[in-house]
């Protein structure tokens, strides 16, 4: 124990040296140095958001400087260092739920002056700002928004005759087919990133058990062990022993896409932040790719398109320049020609959920399947017909369990009722606290 705290205080000390919290003076500068920490990215990436974004917010400050720190492991030094009192200017988190906790413990600068200065209550989706809000105070704005869907070989599916799923039956037959045929059906994995398990309960949640009872159950009008969730997590807990066999699906991980595009798996059920890879893989094969929605099961809509906040982006209370932090963020979402190249050279990672941008700003400028995506998804926010990714609208704790405990269940040391059991627990505990986000009407 004692050695343990010793690296631990350690490691705060290092992280309090590296990041002030604030903004800082270079020898070389006389420019307040600032500090986005952001999650890791290929080296091209790197510069594309160096190039199209950083490069273009220190072209017009006069007083400060922004650099960018790409890491693999930014969710945990980000809370490692704001714990310590410090932590990069721009903070980054992987959803809404992160937000709660951060703002909760007074870690995040409010930023409804800046929201009123800008107009961004006028240009940001209203769900978006509910989400991104904290007893009534906005404290982070979403990077991106995203749904899970099936990525697929369309070339296979051509040669083969596959035709895409739309129910859960057909979904089945479809994976007994490829099999048939040699080829494994699926592929996926989580070992660079554990929550991505979550992913799979997002799916039967809403695609089997509807999301009109998930938002019911959200609300605490139904608790999580209802029948409609146990007939879920039970045919989920049946697909991990069948389907998501070895014989059925491929734990490839980061290599997915590279055997859905040499044919040694068929598809990917993912999210639409892959869209920034596909044509890495598939140009190397040649065969064709393409996106379609998940299945459902009988009773549920189709097609049903779960929505997520991939990220939120606020500005730490440490930060000595919350207002050249604010810019950044203004310019992001409002600079047409920003928001234009973010999404040419890095599909899928910078769909901002905001009004003021449409297919025509895009037209001839980016990948007609990505194109297709962003007006989809944009419309089912709009008609409010979406589902609900367990990443932006479950409490952080209750999310927390729902992809740590799911492993108890696909190994079978714990059955579906139990697993929920446990999942209405927590999430009655999330309610007693106050965290749950603002739900839609």
């Amino acid at each position: 124990m004692k050695k343990w705290f010793s690296c631990f205080c350690t490691v705060i000390l290092i992280c309090g040296i590296a990041f002030a919290g604030g903004s800082s003076e270079s020898a070389g500068s006389q420019k307040d140095q600032l500090l986005w920490l952001y999650e890791t990215a290929t080296p091209e990436h790197e510069e594309h958001l160096k190039k199209d974004l950083i490069e273009v917010v220190n072209a017009n400050a006069s007083d400060y400087e922004f650099s960018i720190r790409f890491d693999a492991n930014y969710d945990q030094n980000l809370r490692t260092q704001m714990l310590a009192g410090a932590g990069p200017d721009l903070c980054q988190t992987a959803g809404p739920s992160y937000v709660q906790e951060f703002a909760k413990e007074g870690y995040l600068y409010p930023l409804d002056e800046f929201a009123e200065k800008y107009g961004w209550y006028d240009i940001v989706f209203p769900l978006m700002i509910d989400l991104c809000s904290v007893n009534g105070d906005l404290y982070a704005l979403p990077k991106s928004y995203e749904s899970m869907m099936i990525f697929y070989n369309k070339t296979l599916f051509d040669e083969n005759g596959w035709v895409i799923p739309e129910t859960w039956d057909e979904f089945e037959e479809l994976c007994a087919q490829i099999k048939a045929s040699g080829v494994i059906p699926m592929v996926g994995g989580n070992a660079s990133w554990r929550p991505a398990t979550e992913h799979l309960v997002t799916i039967y949640l809403n695609h089997i058990a509807g999301p009109d009872n998930v938002l019911r159950a959200l609300r605490g009008e139904i608790p999580w062990t209802d029948p409609v969730f146990v007939e879920a997590m039970t045919q989920l807990k049946s697909d991990m022993d069948n389907y998501f066999s070895p014989d059925y699906f491929s734990y490839a991980d980061e290599d997915c896409l590279s055997v859905i595009a040499d044919r040694t798996c068929a598809m990917y059920p993912s999210g639409s932040w892959n869209f920034q890879r596909m044509d890495e893989y598939f140009d190397e094969t040649g065969d064709e790719w393409d996106w379609a929605p998940l299945p459902s099961a009988d009773g549920v809509e189709y097609p049903l398109y779960c929505l997520g906040i991939g990220a939120t982006l606020s500005i730490n209370a440490k930060s000595a320049r919350p207002e050249a932090v604010a810019e950044l963020l203004n310019t992001l979402f409002t600079n047409k020609d920003v928001i234009v190249n973010l999404n040419v050279d890095w599909p899928g990672e910078w769909n901002l959920p905001i009004n003021t941008i449409s297919t025509s700003d895009f037209a001839g400028k980016i990948d007609d399947r990505y194109a297709r995506c962003i007006e989809v998804i944009g419309d089912a926010v709009y008609a409010g017909g979406y589902g609900f990714t367990t990443w932006t609208f479950w409490p952080e704790k209750t999310d927390q369990y729902i992809w740590e405990e799911v492993e108890k269940l696909f190994l079978g040391t714990i059955t579906p009722e139990q697993y929920l059991e446990g999942l209405d627990e927590v999430f009655q505990n999330d309610i007693k606290a106050g965290n749950l986000p603002i739900l839609p009407q």
